[in-house]
């Protein structure tokens, strides 16, 4: 719907209008653009009184200078049109500005517009030459592409379902760490369990005790074939000499064994299918291995929007991971959570080539292993 207002005349009407943009790209596109008023007119070019029609046909551009929000769109508009007023056809131009406000997560918006015409009149019309100046006022319905609230003017692909995570926590801005019980894996005799205490970290494993007499029930009689000092029967690693405090196994480059990164996609913390391959990996090495103490997750972000809003979605990212990996029976107090937004970028530049492998969470070792530390 919209207003319309005569200045020679001072007349106001009603009328409606239909329009249709390609965009050329996320910024700007190219619209076709056609409106109608009806408005009292009782002068000498229409005899008698009632109604006088105002038509035009236009096309033009739309610049968005939104881009990237989710759920509102600034745009300006302009162009060329021809108006038809009675029987009379005339060239003018447009321009024009609106909010549209996208109803819900879909493709359908709704808001308030205002648009300024201008009918050029030669200066030899019967009717005079002063041209003509619309002044419209109304409200915008649009439709178009449901983006899922990304802001990149693109469908997004729909991840595949996750059962394992079904919602995300809801985030506190800033989120303390709190102990959560850990379900501690089929114990050993030989292993010591290890305090639940948080924010201290866990003490250093006790050497598994050693105890090299024949077991004829084992059938093992004391050997060690490869001269750690642990029994073949307690040896994780029976063929490769380690240390005590690992069963018998060597000391692992957990940096190298953490070179996992997680991907997510626009504005999202949700865990597709390959990112929770890639954590069931984390999962196992963790439960398998307590000597991995304490890891650092990082969240990043890529740099579109507002950097507040890239902080919170990162440290969000990151919650998501250690939530789904707490599920698994890892303990609450070996990781530390951390949300870097937008500041260490894997890739520089705004195509969505570069702006993708800035979406992810990495993973940084604290207490155990050697080697690299950080997965990258």
């Amino acid at each position: 719907m919209s207003l319309r207002r005569d200045d020679d005349r001072d007349k106001w009407g009603f009328g409606v209008g239909f329009g249709y943009e390609y965009r050329l790209s996320r910024w700007i596109g190219l619209e076709a653009l056609f409106n109608g008023v009806y408005f009292p007119y009782d002068n000498n070019l229409y005899p008698g009184s009632g109604w006088a029609t105002y038509a035009s046909l236009g096309v033009g551009a739309k610049v968005h200078f939104l881009p990237a929000a989710s759920r509102a769109d600034l745009w300006l508009q302009g162009g060329a049109n021809v108006v038809l007023t009675g029987s009379l056809v005339r060239p003018g131009v447009y321009g024009g500005v609106g909010l549209d406000l996208r109803v819900g997560c879909g493709a359908f918006g709704l808001g308030p517009f205002v648009r300024y015409s201008h009918v050029f009149q030669p200066s030899d019309a019967p009717q005079g030459g002063a041209d003509g100046r619309i002044v419209q006022a109304g409200l915008s319905v649009s439709w178009g592409r449901d983006t899922g609230c990304s802001g990149d003017g693109e469908p997004e692909a729909e991840p595949e379902p996750t059962p394992e995570l079904e919602a995300l926590p809801e985030l506190e801005p800033e989120p303390v760490p709190e102990p959560e019980p850990e379900p501690e894996p089929v114990p050993e005799p030989e292993v010591v369990p290890e305090p639940e205490v948080e924010p201290e970290p866990e003490p250093e494993p006790e050497p598994v005790p050693i105890d090299n007499s024949e077991d004829p029930a084992r059938g093992d009689h004391g050997n060690d074939r490869d001269g750690d000092g642990v029994r073949d029967s307690q040896d994780r690693c029976p063929d490769e000499f380690g240390e005590v405090a690992h069963r018998g196994c060597p000391a692992r480059d957990y940096g190298a064994a953490l070179d996992v990164i997680i991907y997510f996609p626009f504005q999202s913390a949700h865990l597709d299918a390959d990112a929770i391959e890639q954590l069931r990996r984390v999962a196992r090495l963790m439960r398998d291995d307590r000597g991995l103490r304490r890891v650092r997750v990082i969240g990043h972000s890529d740099h579109l929007g507002d950097p507040a809003f890239n902080t919170w979605l990162s440290r969000e990212r990151a919650h998501a991971v250690v939530t789904w990996l707490v599920r698994q029976g890892i303990g609450r107090n070996r990781f530390v959570v951390e949300g870097v937004g937008d500041t260490d970028p894997r890739v520089q530049g705004d195509s969505p080539e570069a702006l993708g492998p800035n979406r992810r969470v990495e993973f940084e070792v604290l207490d155990g292993g050697s080697g690299r530390e950080r997965g990258r």
